[in-house]
């Protein structure tokens, strides 16, 4: 093999990809906390069983819960974010069909971890999306290699696989479903035209083993969520829910080209885009490199057409479902057919964000373009050897800037941070409360600009600090989408306060003491407006405060 495409035998993939995730994550790696939209993290790590809410994920959260009586849930956050970029790289390497150890291997995992759907999820803390996305090339290749010769380890690789993808998100678990089955019929049909009906006995077998494990594991999720199927947020989304999460067009070459470029997230037209820089901001230089991407691509498709043409429609046909499901009813020439998938699919409504199928978008790209790496190094050695060294850095220069405000810590625009002491100081108050009374935190917002975490928009981390007490908004107020795994109180507290925004009604702090809540939290810089009308309560005697400081004021009702 040319010297090109041998991997240095210094550097190997684990030093590779974890030099590369650290430079990624960068300063994200400091102590301290990192809070981005739904991403939220706390010293104690609590589980909450909420209602409506299918709890795939419990057995990681009592891993969570179990691993912060060693560790401060600031550390366990950063293993969790360095092993979920980490191990997108080092699993496409690993995974993806390439030629040998070449260069071209660490050119795909390095594209895979470091792209646009990544940094745009990253951004928008959906951690347990990307450790889902990581795990696609694992699951690919078990199933893949499963159908080609039905051997059994390759079920058990599979197994995990699809197993973890359960537990860190359910509509990658669905997609690869739909995916392993399509692959097991076009398999199925091709043993009976062979006539090798052992063999295919043989999978039908193995994929009713599959099926029986995966339930059994699952089981524990699985179950309640089939009894309380009617009560489900995948049984309530609609039309709303599906425009309010509609794939984005923002792009001045429509809808297609956005999500052909691995973009397409909703939030990229919401307000909270404008706290962040993105790759297209410099347009004319993000399309070049983009185009160098298309090109690599291309060479690749070529050589997988002529060489492996197995392998040219697997990952062919996965980048067209990608494209082609996530544009969803983004306008276009697939809108009117996703439109018809979730009027008629069951299960497709769960898929309102249909721009995570970009995920097999990104695995296709991954592939076709560590092809062309390999196709353009073969090139170069028979015609210019010398020009090798430079021509490989050029290739992994295309994968840096074409994301290039991933590198550096997302360019410094994540930031650990450390909770106020006041925050502290109220959470051993309310534990020594010894109390079941519940009590409401204000604003009354799912999300919020919090003072100490440079006002970037953040989930409301109330609940998750301060214990099961506190009663907090669940409404994400987006484009009249309806509050999500709302529990009875809180849906009343909704109610009460759409009446009374500002608590400037004595009888609404009698409504509001009547359900159960005695004590009332407020973040000051946030709720000025309560502040003014308290400052009258407390002059009647309504109310009294339990706890001041600067950030955070704890009142009791006394009515």
């Amino acid at each position: 093999m040319v010297k090109f495409l041998k991997q240095p035998q210094n550097l190997t993939p684990v030093l590779f990809f974890g030099l590369a995730a650290i430079v990624i994550l960068w300063q994200i790696l400091l102590p301290g906390y990192i809070l981005t939209l739904d991403l939220i993290a706390t010293p104690h790590f609590k589980v909450f069983l909420e209602p409506g809410v299918i709890h795939n994920n419990l057995l990681f959260q009592y891993f969570w819960q179990l691993l912060n009586l060693a560790l401060p849930g600031w550390l366990i956050q950063k293993i969790y974010l360095f092993l979920t970029i980490f191990l997108a790289g080092f699993l496409a390497w690993r995974f993806l069909p390439l030629p040998g150890k070449s260069i071209a291997r660490l050119w795909a995992g390095l594209f895979y971890m470091a792209n646009p759907f990544v940094y745009e999820r990253f951004l928008a803390g959906q951690i347990g999306i990307l450790v889902a996305y990581a795990l696609l090339p694992w699951v690919v290749f078990s199933a893949s290699n499963l159908f080609k010769d039905q051997r059994w380890r390759f079920l058990v690789g599979l197994f995990f696989g699809l197993w973890l993808l359960s537990i860190f998100s359910l509509h990658f678990l669905a997609m690869a479903i739909i995916f392993i089955l399509l692959l097991a019929f076009v398999h199925l049909i091709s043993l009976i035209w062979s006539k090798k009906f052992k063999l295919f006995a043989q999978l039908i077998l193995q994929l009713v083993i599959l099926g029986l494990a995966l339930a059994l594991v699952s089981s524990y999720w699985l179950v309640p969520a089939v009894k309380n199927y009617s009560n489900s947020n995948l049984n309530n989304f609609n039309q709303v829910d599906f425009q309010a999460f509609v794939t984005s067009s923002h792009d001045p070459l429509g809808a297609e080209f956005n999500v052909l470029s691995l973009h397409g997230f909703w939030g990229e037209v919401k307000p909270w885009a404008g706290y962040f820089i993105w790759p297209k901001d410099h347009y004319i230089f993000w399309l070049a490199m983009f185009g160098l991407l298309c090109l690599l691509s291309a060479r690749g498709v070529i050589e997988s057409y002529f060489k492996n043409r197995s392998l040219f429609f697997l990952f062919g046909l996965t980048a067209l479902g990608g494209l082609v499901f996530s544009l969803g009813l983004a306008p276009g020439i697939f809108q009117s057919l996703n439109q018809w998938l979730f009027d008629h699919i069951w299960f497709w409504s769960g898929f309102r964000d249909t721009q995570k199928w970009s995920a097999w978008l990104v695995l296709a790209f991954a592939y076709f373009g560590g092809l062309g790496v390999y196709a353009v190094g073969e090139f170069v050695q028979a015609k210019k050897p010398k020009q090798l060294q430079i021509v490989s850095v050029g290739l992994m220069l295309v994968v840096v800037f074409f994301t290039y405000p991933i590198w550096g810590g997302f360019s410094r625009q994540l930031k650990s941070i450390w909770y106020p002491a006041s925050w502290q100081q109220v959470a051993e108050i309310i534990d020594h409360q010894n109390s079941d009374s519940r009590i409401l935190f204000l604003p009354w917002h799912q999300y919020l600009s919090l003072d100490f975490n440079q006002s970037l928009v953040s989930q409301n981390p109330a609940k998750a600090f301060f214990g099961s007490r506190i009663v907090q908004s669940h409404n994400a107020e987006l484009d009249g989408v309806d509050s999500a795994n709302a529990e009875p109180l809180v849906s009343e507290i909704e109610q009460i306060l759409a009446g009374d925004q500002t608590l400037s009604d004595i009888n609404t702090l009698r409504l509001i003491k009547a359900r159960g809540v005695d004590q009332i939290l407020i973040i000051n810089s946030l709720s000025l407006e309560f502040l003014a009308n308290f400052s009258d309560f407390k002059a009647s005697g309504a109310i009294k405060e339990v706890f001041g400081s600067n950030d955070l004021t704890l009142y009791e009702i006394l009515l």
